[in-house]
């Protein structure tokens, strides 16, 4: 398109002297719509004296600097939150980073001193989205993630919407037993009030508790003494705070 405007106004400048009137009026017209092309073109034609440039070129030239300056900036924001979801194993979350950035994910969490600690490591699959469970989260908490990301312009931390997690759920206990038989029961307070947890046999017969101590609220494990358990077999366990109570099946196979 340039070389076409150059041959356009180069021709009107040489014909507009010697033509006729009404030849003259039209390559005057047509010179007016170039010079009008011209201001709205990044790139100029010199239609003028050398180093002569229009307020409107100077305009334009700095509309497409600022524009490209743009384009080079970082994304903002370059990552945030999908979802979180919090299951019975903790808090299940999914994040994404911008395109441009490294599939690496270094994942923080504020403590309660409002200082990042390093909490685990993740990696972006092809869209961009990464995929966490932080299983130290209770319900009623409220918690503070960031990503560190590798970027074009070096490591950067971006801190992520806080994320509060409904509480006032009902109690929550299911039970692990290891290879040596060894009974671990998991269990999860919602709220900080004294809370038992009493151990009974097939027949209903009370074995004995365990002693939950000053545990708060939030997800704990509880071993259980073997002395409760004596022998293979199928026991139950019971755990009741603030009226309401929660039981779960204890297989001990050796």
């Amino acid at each position: 398109m340039l070389p076409l405007l150059l041959l356009l106004a180069s021709t009107a400048s040489a014909l507009a002297a010697d033509a006729a009137p009404a030849r003259a009026s039209l390559l005057g017209s047509m010179r007016r719509a170039i010079v009008t092309v011209n201001d709205a073109l990044p790139v100029r034609i010199r239609l003028g004296p050398a180093g002569v440039v229009t307020a409107a070129q100077r305009d334009s030239v700095r509309r497409a600097q600022l524009a490209r300056i743009a384009r080079m900036r970082p994304s903002d924001p370059p990552a945030g939150t999908i979802s979180a979801l919090f299951v019975r194993r903790g808090l299940d979350l999914t994040w994404w980073i911008a395109d441009s950035l490294g599939r690496d994910v270094r994942i923080h969490r504020r403590d309660l001193n409002g200082v990042w600690r390093f909490a685990g490591k993740a990696h972006a699959d092809r869209l961009g989205q990464v995929s966490w469970r932080d299983s130290t989260v209770f319900r009623g908490a409220t918690v503070e993630y960031a990503l560190e990301l590798r970027t074009p312009h070096g490591i950067r931390l971006v801190p992520l919407a806080a994320i509060s997690v409904a509480g006032n759920q009902p109690l929550h206990l299911t039970a692990r037993v290891n290879a040596e038989g060894e009974v671990t029961l998991v269990i999860e307070l919602p709220v900080s009030q004294q809370a038992t947890l009493d151990l009974f046999d097939v027949a209903g017969r009370r074995l004995g508790s365990v002693d939950l101590g000053g545990l708060g609220v939030g997800r704990h494990n509880v071993p259980v003494p073997r002395a409760l358990l004596p022998s293979r077999g199928v026991y139950f366990a019971r755990l009741q705070q603030a009226g309401a109570q929660a039981d779960a099946k204890v297989f001990v196979s050796r």
